[in-house]
């Protein structure tokens, strides 16, 4: 079993919390997450040891060399910058600002304790509860005239007296309001990508609905219909809520929200981002040693001026603004290309299932083993046989299982759009359980630029035709698959030309980097008819943005 040791200043109100809350959000209250034993007690000797707040006292912990990482989950504003840019002793730090840029620097997605009054198995065995009441705001702005202006006009527009919680409220009334609400109107300060603020996580697992204002990428993290983005400069923020209130579709978007409460409670919390590190650096380059050594960890983080009073020091107060500047402007050209190619290099998976267990646990291997693969998502579409028994035989945290019920047949075009919709990068494969991936690089040499996807033809890799990469914003924009096509046949063709009529420039998958498992194939009889079938529907009603995919039931299976 491996220890982790996590250090706090627990007088710290949020980390008072989250010392008190440990074992809460652990399955079955073990402070345990899959083979790591977490801890904030004084420990001779850890594994890995790491820093959440700088303690308030200098101390000592023996952990092997380049295990000593620091998690900062302080909001990126100006004042928190000012302050605290990370131990200088960490061997990694681990950050939502993207501003910090350096070798020992990691962005991470928020992964700050929830504060309902629920343990993790309560929450996971909970369910959507009767909410008689539409809307209420979550204010997190400081006092001013601006804030009271901003109440004030939402209140007059809507008509209606709205409930409002403040950051100084008690917890237990906001989360009375919460379970009593559908949707959550946010006002909070700007955030960085990786910080969308202190309370959607609250506000989700309360199966309650976020909307937030600006924070473009939030759907980066969790899925869109889980979570309202209202763009303040094109849209008028009061008329957007009056119509999602007139509008209501709380039920229509259960299924977005349960995956959200998964994402929570799976990924965004502090103990699986840990383990899924910790299994990430056991299997890397730098775990070079286990022998413990002493770590001296200090109770204040640097002080603010260190690299101005260096300058000073070094080459005079004159020079120092000028070299300060140009620092700031390097560090702020790297971030930009830093932040494209994190970006690019983030790849979801997605495939569809339906009894092909065996070929599913070939392939598998292959795309966990292809680099920059950071989830992969199978849609079991009313599989007879046992799909986990191929996923536990590759457990991996990046794979999800969303398990739709009562299919008798396999509706290949509906299944994809399901799939695609479940990813949450932008960058996606589309493909089948019968794909093997060959070369590791085939996401890094398939880089996709502005306009561009890629796809199997079957002149060059016969039955690769469905494995498709591609932005997932550009695969929304046509509609994805038609799913008027219930039948074998022309669904891949009638994507690709769609897609090139949206002004996309389609290239074929480069030969040699993946694979179709050979199978037998009776199960597709009259083909030809199929495909003639298909080809007078695509032609007689073409499939549009007006089209609605299905809704579908999903069971999300814990692995």
């Amino acid at each position: 079993m491996t220890l982790v040791r996590l250090i706090a200043n627990t007088n710290l109100p949020i980390y008072e919390r989250l010392h008190k809350s440990l074992i809460q959000q652990t399955p079955n209250r073990s402070g345990k997450w899959d083979d790591i034993e977490f801890t904030f007690e004084e420990t001779g000797e850890c594994d890995y040891a790491v820093i959440l707040t700088p303690p308030s006292s200098d101390i000592k912990v023996s952990c092997p060399p380049g295990r000593l990482w620091n998690f900062i989950q302080l909001q990126p504003n100006t004042k928190n910058r000012n302050t605290y840019r990370g131990d200088k002793n960490a061997d990694r730090i681990y950050t939502v600002d993207e501003t910090l840029v350096g070798d020992k620097y990691f962005l991470t997605p928020m992964i700050l304790p929830w504060r309902l009054n629920k343990n993790f198995d309560q929450l996971k065995k909970m369910e959507r509860p009767f909410k008689p009441h539409d809307i209420l705001i979550i204010d997190n702005l400081p006092s001013s005239v601006v804030r009271e202006n901003v109440l004030k006009d939402i209140r007059y527009d809507l008509k209606k007296q709205i409930p409002v919680i403040n950051k100084l409220n008690n917890y237990r009334e906001m989360e009375d309001q919460l379970y009593r609400h559908k949707y959550a109107l946010i006002l909070d300060e700007p955030t960085t990508k990786h910080y969308w603020g202190e309370h959607i996580s609250d506000i989700l697992l309360s199966w309650t609905i976020p909307i937030v204002i600006g924070q473009e990428n939030i759907h980066d993290f969790f899925p869109p219909e889980s979570v309202i983005q209202i763009n303040p400069v094109n849209n008028n923020i009061s008329k957007t809520i009056e119509k999602i209130i007139d509008h209501d579709k709380w039920e229509a978007r259960s299924s977005a929200l349960l995956h959200a409460r998964h994402l929570i409670m799976e990924n965004y919390q502090l103990f699986p981002r840990l383990c899924e590190e910790i299994h990430k650096h056991r299997s890397s380059k730098d775990n070079i040693s286990r022998h413990p050594v002493n770590r001296l960890i200090f109770s204040n983080p640097q002080p603010e001026g260190r690299l101005q009073k260096l300058s000073e020091d070094i080459i005079g107060v004159s020079n120092t603004n000028y070299i300060l500047k140009n620092t700031k402007n390097l560090v702020k050209q790297i971030n930009i290309i830093t932040s494209k190619l994190l970006k690019q290099n983030k790849w979801s998976v997605c495939v569809g299932i339906k009894n092909r267990n065996e070929m599913l646990n070939e392939s598998l291997k292959t795309w966990l083993e292809a680099r920059f693969v950071e989830e992969i998502i199978i849609v079991d579409w009313s599989s007879d046989e046992d799909v986990m028994e191929v996923v536990n035989k590759n457990k991996d945290s990046r794979i999800k299982v969303a398990r739709v019920n009562g299919k008798e047949k396999y509706h290949y075009s509906a299944v994809n759009n399901l799939k695609v919709r479940l990813c949450r990068n932008e960058h996606i494969f589309i493909t089948d359980s019968d794909i093997k991936i060959i070369d590791p690089n085939f996401l890094s040499d398939h880089r996709l630029s502005n306009g561009q996807f890629y796809h199997g033809h079957w002149t060059d890799q016969p039955h690769t035709t469905g494995s498709v990469l591609i932005r997932k914003s550009d695969f929304l924009k046509v509609n994805g698959y038609n799913e008027s096509l219930t039948s074998y046949g022309v669904e891949d063709l009638d994507l690709q030309e769609r897609l090139k009529k949206s002004g996309l420039k389609g290239q074929r998958i480069k030969k040699n980097y993946i694979h179709h498992i050979p199978h037998p194939r009776e199960h597709r009889k009259n083909q030809l008819d199929s495909v003639k079938k298909n080809r007078r529907i695509t032609s007689d009603k073409p499939w549009t943005a007006n089209e609605n995919m299905g809704e579908h039931e999903i069971t999300f299976i814990e692995l």
